[in-house]
């Protein structure tokens, strides 16, 4: 705990890991090392280990352990760490949507200037001239098109995930929502999927 107050996340690390070695199942190690690789902006490491002291928490729950306590605070860090990944990968889509257009752009300027060197003669000037502007063309409508697609934006707009779409057992996005009417049924229906989780 001391570590992690200094924030010598590399010394929370080792020691979290020092101390799964010793007991597998331990639900603290987890919690801080999830602490600490969200810390680093290790953001996929983080999710697997905060969902794992999410795991050892609810089954120190289930068999009548102290776990009750520690449920809150694991699964807001839980929460967390899901959203810092959905951002950093959310941010590696845009660069690479942009990398893709740039791409895409460059070999259609690489076409151009292929054809042009190859021309020769009288009254290249003007296939010249007609060759830029079709090429002009045909880079602004890529350029549309991947603006359309919403796979590039100017502003690099990302999309966001609302809270209420990710699940509160499995902590992803949810692909087929439903609601229920019944509290009870909810929580029967969370009892089996813990039983099975």
């Amino acid at each position: 705990m001391a570590l992690l107050k200094l924030s010598n996340w590399p010394a929370v690390i080792a020691a979290s890991n020092a101390s799964i070695v010793l007991l597998p199942e331990n639900m603290k190690a987890y919690y801080y090392l999830a602490q600490a690789q969200i810390a680093l902006h290790n953001t996929a490491d983080a999710v697997v280990n905060a969902k794992l002291a999410h795991k050892f928490c609810v089954q120190e729950v289930q068999t009548g352990g102290k776990g009750a306590g520690s449920l809150g605070v694991i699964t807001e860090l839980v929460l967390k760490c899901v959203k810092e990944d959905w951002e950093r990968r959310e941010e590696e889509r845009l660069r690479g949507r942009k990398g893709l257009l740039e791409d895409v752009v460059v070999a259609l300027e690489r076409e151009r200037d292929g054809r042009i060197a190859k021309l020769e003669g009288e009254g290249v000037e003007e296939v010249v001239e007609g060759l830029r502007k079709e090429y002009e063309g045909r880079i602004e409508e890529v350029r549309s098109v991947f603006e359309e697609a919403g796979k590039v934006d100017r502003e690099g707009r990302r999309r966001k995930v609302p809270d209420w779409v990710v699940d509160d057992i499995t902590f992803s996005v949810m692909v087929d929502p439903v609601m229920v009417r019944s509290s009870a049924f909810h929580a029967y229906f969370l009892y089996l999927v813990r039983k099975v989780y």
